[in-house]
């Protein structure tokens, strides 16, 4: 008597054929596409009347942005320096924004959405339609002259108290680009305040109960809690710097490609500065998590 397909077996069947569309979705929009990049890279492409031919020449698209375009190894330096600045300046204001808004006053909801706003405006068409030399214009100006007023108060305050010139000039460039901070941080302050509001109160209720302070209670149980948010932030920051329209590698990357139409050397491009992005992303996953408190251990 033949036996029929066990529920076990239906049940596999059913979710491969769920996770078919991704599967097909990855080999054929991302494996495959990526695959032709790394050919592409090896080899000096050129547009014909019927498609395209590939020459193969080696690691010559490499030694080529290494040792002989300057404008490549400078982009990246000063992508990998820009990375260095906003990361730790985005998490850090996050961070702290969150805590304010985690807070209970008049307007909390109105604020949270205030400093969600920057994500929704600086996106697709809404950015096209802002974007015009008036309001770009009057925006810049006003920008300026804010910040210039903000900044050298802040400045004068900090000569006064005899603080390191080094950090004096950080901080005051950052108090410049308070616009462009916002705008960067607003995905992780809602990633912190999430995690901040799902610490459970009676924690908070216990540790006052044992005399703790607030301080106390900031040091030993907020931070602790959210420091796997604080890793996730992190790499969402390090690839929100690398893959951000404004990086001047993502645009000599394009100018290369499709102004110049050198795709051999484009992909060459594009590939190395995703290794060099991948490199930094394992040192820094590296060193935090060595640092991050998981509450189930």
């Amino acid at each position: 008597m033949k036996r029929g397909i066990s529920l076990e077996r239906r049940q596999k069947r059913l979710g491969y054929a769920f996770i078919a569309p991704f599967l097909i979705g990855l080999v054929v929009f991302i494996l495959w596409p990526f695959i032709q990049s790394v050919v592409f890279s090896f080899c000096n492409l050129t547009i014909t009347d019927t498609g395209y031919r590939l020459d193969f020449i080696g690691i010559e698209n490499y030694r080529q942005i290494f040792m002989v375009d300057p404008k490549y190894r400078q982009y990246l330096l000063t992508s990998l320096g820009k990375m260095a600045i906003d990361v730790p300046v985005c998490v850090l204001f996050a961070f702290f924004v969150a805590s304010l808004l985690n807070q209970k006053f008049v307007g909390r909801s109105a604020a949270r959405v205030i400093l969600f706003m920057p994500v929704i405006v600086s996106s697709g068409l809404v950015t096209k339609l802002i974007k015009g030399y008036t309001m770009e214009t009057l925006s810049n100006s006003t920008e300026t002259a804010a910040g210039s007023g903000l900044s050298g108060a802040i400045v004068n305050l900090m000569d006064s108290m005899n603080l390191n010139p080094t950090l004096v000039s950080f901080i005051s460039s950052s108090v410049d680009r308070i616009a462009d901070i916002t705008t960067l941080a607003a995905v992780p302050i809602i990633i912190f305040l999430a995690g901040l509001q799902s610490i459970s109160p009676s924690i908070f209720e216990a540790s006052y109960i044992e005399g703790a302070t607030k301080w106390e209670v900031f040091w030993k149980i907020c931070l602790p809690m959210v420091s796997p948010l604080i890793l996730v932030t992190v790499v969402y920051s390090v690839i929100d710097s690398f893959t951000n329209v404004s990086n001047a590698v993502i645009s000599d990357i394009h100018s290369t490609m499709f102004e110049n139409i050198k795709f051999g050397i484009g992909t060459a491009k594009a590939l190395s500065y995703m290794i060099v992005m991948g490199l930094i992303l394992a040192v820094v996953y590296k060193i935090i998590s060595r640092f991050v408190f998981y509450q189930d251990r």
